[in-house]
């Protein structure tokens, strides 16, 4: 079984380990800026407010955050507490960015107007744009990063365990032969792509611009959607079409392991599974990560998603 410490901060100052911890689940995903952890442990009194939660497994830590609730609980079975919590990017998630215009925006300008402030460090790559970048009222600070990351690398900015904003891993290897696979399964989600986005870049014109997948056409799935991008800076039109393709594409196809034990992988690393087929280095990359213990035991769930060549065409029909 792995050593799992859950280590409270109280708004006090003072801080301490869960002793009675019956109930573990942390849950991270490649779509969502915050990872969320869930405890439940037995406590003869009611603890003082929490503030924050880190959590190590077998030493490594893998979770640290803000406590969003805790809830203290007493009936005939005893004295129970339960505690959610988001990882510290939640910070750039509940605060608001100022609404601005960026001329030639870059990550560390971004970085500096947004993140900063928080505490938080910078281990983006220095990426720089030459066209200008508004940021709406309305929007988050870590929209206003990742929206701009997102749309220069096609990748969502991640807040690591040290405070630092880093795009995910993308050389890690996610080794499942060696672990106790206790169920794999592949699947093919026909239901999910989009074929074709019609699409018009202004208001008075019919949708007679065209962007398609020659993969899923080749595949034989029809499904065909309209956009209007005329509202969209020039620059960031071809990026929201692709974007468009590529995540209604994302669950085209997907593998699933649940592994015997807690076993942390980092998100985006490519699975690697003889026994499932799938080598080294595949197209399979990890997109949601479940670690679970309880009075069961321990298990791992593991979702990776398939990095499809869509093969786009964009064209112009009369």
């Amino acid at each position: 079984m792995a050593a799992i410490v859950a280590d409270l901060r109280f708004v006090t100052g003072e801080s301490r380990a869960v002793e009675k911890l019956y109930y573990m689940e942390l849950t991270a995903d490649l779509d969502a800026a915050c990872d969320g952890l869930r405890l439940r442990f037995c406590s003869e009194n009611e603890p003082d407010e929490i503030s924050g939660v880190t959590l190590f497994i077998d030493g490594k830590k893998v979770f640290c955050g803000l406590c969003d609730r805790q809830e203290f609980t007493r009936d005939k079975n005893g004295s129970r507490v339960f505690v959610y919590a988001r990882s510290n990017a939640a910070l750039l998630v509940d605060n608001e960015a100022a609404p601005a215009t960026y001329v030639s925006p870059s990550t560390n300008v971004l970085f500096k107007s947004e993140a900063k402030r928080f505490g938080f460090k910078n281990r983006l790559p220095h990426l720089v744009c030459e066209h200008e970048y508004s940021v709406v009222k309305g929007t988050s600070c870590y929209g206003a990063i990742n929206r701009f990351v997102k749309t220069m690398t096609q990748t969502p900015v991640r807040v690591n365990c040290e405070n630092e904003l880093v795009l995910p891993a993308s050389s890690e290897v996610a080794d499942l032969d060696g672990a106790d696979v206790i169920r794999f399964k592949k699947c093919i989600n026909r239901a999910a792509p989009i074929t074709k986005i019609d699409y018009k870049i202004s208001a008075d014109t019919p949708y007679i611009r065209h962007v398609k997948s020659r993969m899923c056409e080749e595949n034989g799935i029809v499904r065909t959607r309209k956009q209007n991008i005329s509202s969209l800076p020039e620059w960031q039109r071809q990026y929201t079409l692709t974007d468009l393709l590529q995540s209604a594409a994302k669950e085209y196809y997907t593998a699933e392991a649940v592994i015997n034990g807690c076993r942390f992988f980092e998100l985006n690393s490519s699975l690697c599974y003889r026994a499932g087929g799938i080598l080294p280095q595949s197209d399979y990359r990890l997109n949601r990560l479940v670690l679970t213990y309880d009075e069961n035991g321990e298990n791992t769930k593991l979702v990776f998603l398939k990095t499809n060549d869509l093969k786009e065409v964009t064209y112009v029909a009369e």
